[in-house]
């Protein structure tokens, strides 16, 4: 019994390998995922273990050298996905496919069995014990983060709003806050993409939405934008900490998405938050939301767990599938909510026509595999066929809001930045530290920012023409529920995703 446990515990930091890469993932999505949802994938993980070890043990004599050979194929197993993602973003030219990876992983490890075999087993002794120390010491620091993460979501719940409920002469219907993510301005759509989206524009036009002269985004990236809007304020003032910081810690920043500043005050003024899960981590699942409404029948952290394992490949297909339901599925919510009992905050981030194209501009399904973005034409292409397909769908949910509304509805049609077809295309540039051009700037500050204002005043058409996302609540709650917020003054921050807190303040 005593031998059993001493090499049981010996064997035990081969479950540390998939213990620590699912603590990695809830260490990242730790604002939008309960540690609960943790339990389902570690059983799995250790069953998993427990089969490859068996079977190390039964083809491979010493104990020693199957525990390394079972620990090269347990943390590939875990791994893969980050490995794959890892190549991708290093534009290695063979790994186009998890294929060629999966093979270059399997020459490796056949290459290992021929070393392992040929040490001594002193050698192999110190091996384990390397990576018995260096997963102990993962493990270790990523528990400290959570913990961390733990106390400081905690005081963000408990923290008051700081609003008075005020229901006197206030606006009674719906307000709709929609995100269309990446859609390009109607400027840089004609001027550098050689679309002409005017139809969809004067579609809405048409139905009574009001444009700025000048659409731009503040930031430039969904995290720093969204943080903003949502919080009705720049991020010097919300997080001036991290302000030209070389990190890219998004804790605070999903901290501010999980309980803004907005939905505080809409609940104040007696308004439920219906979140329409985006899929996307923090706009996926929203504490501080009444109510989260999804199409997925799993957790998106079982989703993006197994998406960094072995089994990507055999489910790539399927969450490719899963993605486009989603954003099906938010079109199918804003189309058939109808008047509640009370108020309702309706907010919906989709993930469109932000990349991957699911869509065709007929609504079909393109081929998951077909990834060919080594020109900026086929990049394009791709991009104005599912924005073709968006554009029926946006305005067919516009209009049955607006025929479904007792009481006509604030309807805010926004992307969080804009679009990133040269931006995207530019990030061997980005690693290299070389500036980028103006029109990439331009593509990704410029945006789509439309409003619909019932009973608008002179004086709301006026404060439109010069609105820029990180007013556009200060209008809502000036105008329509008689408060008095101080207006920001304009300003746009260009930063990427190596520097994402080094901001270059860009002319409005």
């Amino acid at each position: 019994m005593k031998n059993w446990i001493i090499n049981s515990l010996k064997l035990f930091y081969l479950f540390a390998i998939p213990f620590y890469s699912i603590l990695f993932l809830y260490n990242l999505n730790s604002s939008e995922v309960h540690l609960s949802q943790t339990v389902f994938p570690l059983i799995i993980s250790f069953v998993i273990v427990f089969i490859i070890l068996k079977i190390s043990q039964r083809l491979i004599n010493g104990s020693e050298a199957a525990s390394l050979i079972s620990f090269y194929v347990i943390f590939v197993f875990f791994n893969f996905g980050f490995l794959y993602d890892f190549c991708i973003k290093l534009r290695i030219p063979i790994i186009q496919q998890g294929r060629w990876l999966f093979l270059f992983l399997f020459i490796i490890l056949i290459l290992s069995v021929l070393i392992i075999k040929r040490a001594t087993k002193n050698q192999l002794s110190i091996s384990i014990a390397f990576f018995r120390v260096s997963y102990f010491s993962l493990i270790i620091f990523v528990s400290f983060s959570i913990a961390n993460k733990e106390f400081v979501n905690k005081n963000a719940n408990n923290i008051k709003s700081g609003y008075e409920i005020s229901t006197l002469n206030e606006f009674k219907g719906n307000v709709y806050y929609i995100i269309l993510d990446g859609y390009a301005s109607s400027n840089v759509s004609r001027k550098l993409h050689g679309f002409d989206n005017k139809a969809f524009f004067d579609s809405l036009k048409n139905l009574g939405f009001y444009f700025p002269e000048k659409s731009k985004s503040n930031y430039s990236m969904t995290f720093l934008s969204l943080s903003s809007s949502m919080n009705m304020d720049y991020l010097n003032n919300l997080v001036p900490q991290l302000i030209n910081t070389e990190g890219n810690s998004t804790m605070e920043l999903q901290n501010l998405i999980q309980y803004p500043k907005i939905f505080k005050k809409f609940k104040s003024k007696g308004y439920k938050i219906y979140n329409i899960s985006s899929g996307w981590g923090p706009t996926s699942f929203i504490n501080s939301a009444n109510v989260n409404s999804s199409s997925l029948f799993l957790s998106p952290f079982y989703y993006q767990w197994a998406q960094f394992t072995l089994i990507r490949p055999l489910i790539q297909r399927r969450l490719y599938e899963s993605r486009g339901e989603n954003i099906l599925h938010s079109f199918s919510e804003l189309k058939n909510i109808k008047e509640k009992k009370g108020k309702l905050f309706i907010f919906s981030h989709i993930i469109s026509p932000h990349r991957p194209y699911i869509f065709d501009k007929n609504g079909d399904i393109v081929n998951y595999e077909d990834d060919d973005f080594s020109s900026l034409n086929s990049h394009i292409n791709k991009y104005y066929s599912q924005v073709q397909y968006l554009n029926k769908q946006i305005i067919e949910v516009l209009k049955e809001i607006l025929k479904n509304s007792k009481i006509k509805p604030i309807i805010i049609l926004q992307s969080d930045h804009g679009s990133d077809l040269y931006f995207n295309n530019s990030f061997i540039k980005l690693a290299l530290k070389e500036p980028l051009r103006s029109n990439q700037i331009s593509e990704r500050t410029e945006n789509l920012n439309a409003i619909y204002l019932p009973y608008n005043t002179s004086n709301s058409i006026k404060l439109i023409n010069n609105l820029t996302p990180v007013n556009t609540f200060r209008l809502i709650f000036n105008e329509y529920f008689k408060d008095s917020l101080q207006y920001r003054d304009n300003e746009i921050f260009y930063s990427d995703y190596y520097h994402q807190y080094r901001f270059n303040k860009i002319k409005y």
